[in-house]
């Protein structure tokens, strides 16, 4: 009895730990897609980036706050992020919704 309880503890945790990360929410995994997208752009994506933006494209409006939150291509700056997440957030994008909520 007391060697069987050991192994018995051991399966039960590796049983348990396996299914953690094979299901992320769609929620997180969209939201790891733009920060992936976002750092993934090249000085050369920045100026279409920025037209599509200032032509109100939500999710363009979004990803240029991504850009100034990190300092990517551009000088870090948490005001012009604030201006393009809320103008992106205002349009109904929830990605850019939840961004506010964490600034």
């Amino acid at each position: 009895m007391h060697k069987v309880l050991p192994i018995f503890a051991v399966l039960l945790l590796s049983v348990n730990t396996v299914p953690a990360q094979e299901h992320l929410p769609a929620s997180t995994q969209a939201r790891l897609a733009i920060r992936a997208h976002v750092e993934s752009l090249r000085q050369s994506d920045l100026p279409r980036l920025m037209s599509e933006a200032q032509a109100g494209d939500r999710k363009a409006e979004h990803m240029l706050a991504l850009v100034y939150v990190e300092g990517l291509l551009v000088r870090k700056d948490l005001a012009a992020a604030h201006t393009w997440m809320l103008k992106s957030a205002e349009q109904g994008y929830v990605p850019a919704q939840e961004g506010m909520g964490e600034m």
